[in-house]
């Protein structure tokens, strides 16, 4: 009888060593990964280059959210940031400003009472870039889950527009 015990306590104990090194393995594979992780932001932010810092900010949501923030850029070299483009026509760009603005005109004197962006600084001088999930999953329509990043080359500011409902 003591025999059939000590397999049984085998049998069960194996399993478990092999799922607890399972779970160390998977933990410590899922921090490093995290930390190799450059959110697009950063990556624009990073990628133009020169010191900034956040002088505004807005916020509203949990899950789904509307977010406005301003970053503002000492020396900064926007011909080689990643992904942003010159304006050519801002028609695209006012469109998504202006169904952030639509969304968050409720809010506007609550949460929202530093919003203060506008669309009459954008000229054919400054930067933009748009990205909409509506143009990779089928689910999601134009205007509902997208960040926007507009940079006004006069006043070396990027404005970012998040919108993830």
């Amino acid at each position: 009888m003591k025999k059939t015990i000590k397999v049984i306590l085998v049998t069960i104990s194996i399993p478990l060593i092999l799922f607890a090194i399972l779970g160390v393995f998977v933990t410590f594979w899922s921090i490093n990964y995290d930390k190799n992780y450059v959110s697009p932001e950063e990556e624009i932010l990073y990628s133009i280059g020169g010191d900034y810092k956040c002088t505004n900010g807005c916020f509203i949501g949990v899950r789904d959210y509307v977010q406005y923030i301003v970053y503002e850029f000492d020396e900064p070299n926007i011909e080689n940031a990643k992904k942003i483009k010159k304006i050519n026509d801002k028609t695209e760009l006012v469109s998504y400003i202006d169904a952030f603005n639509n969304w968050i005109k409720p809010f506007k004197n609550d949460e929202y009472k530093t919003y203060d962006f506008d669309s009459d600084l954008i000229d054919e001088s400054d930067y933009y870039y748009i990205y909409d999930k509506s143009a990779e999953d089928e689910d999601y329509y134009k205007y509902k889950y997208y960040d926007v990043y507009f940079y006004d080359s006069q006043t070396q500011t990027i404005y970012v527009f998040h919108s993830h409902l």
